[in-house]
């Protein structure tokens, strides 16, 4: 019941930040081995790896969580393909259908959070075990926009 109250309140908030902040061009961030995707908190590495017809790559903290991004224009949606999957798990569509739509799906049994933006931009944290993580996981991701 607590948890399922987390994941509401979390939801929720979400929601209404992504509602609410302005969009506006974010400058790249050159981390080791490329450009980051998102503006790196403070603390935050990040390595490009490499793809056939897409970005992808990873950004960590020590002891916090772990994002894994692949984006590119056969990226799909992950956040909704694991949500279909797994029916249990909490999803939280914004901007339903549209192009740009954010989907947020999060599985607090295992520590994981799925945010697909469109079908181009898809990231996935581990270790996502605080409200601090999920905050700064979230204020990261939220910087991406599409170049």
């Amino acid at each position: 019941m607590q948890q399922t109250s987390l994941v509401a309140s979390v939801m929720i908030v979400v929601a209404l930040y992504f509602g609410s902040v302005t969009t506006e061009k974010v400058p790249q961030i050159r981390g080791r081995g490329g450009e980051s995707p998102v503006r790196l908190l403070p603390g935050y590495s990040q390595r490009a790896g490499s793809a056939i017809d897409s970005r992808v790559g990873r950004i960590w903290k020590q002891n916090g969580p772990v994002i894994e991004y692949g984006i590119g224009r056969t990226a799909g949606n992950d956040a909704l393909t694991y949500a279909e999957r797994f029916p249990k798990m909490s999803m939280l569509q914004l901007a339903a259908r549209e192009p740009g739509q954010v989907v947020l799906t999060m599985d607090l049994e295992h520590d994981r959070l799925f945010v697909s933006i469109g079908y181009t931009a898809n990231f996935v944290a581990t270790g996502v075990k605080t409200r601090r993580d999920l905050a700064e996981v979230m204020a990261m991701i939220y910087t991406y926009r599409e170049n």
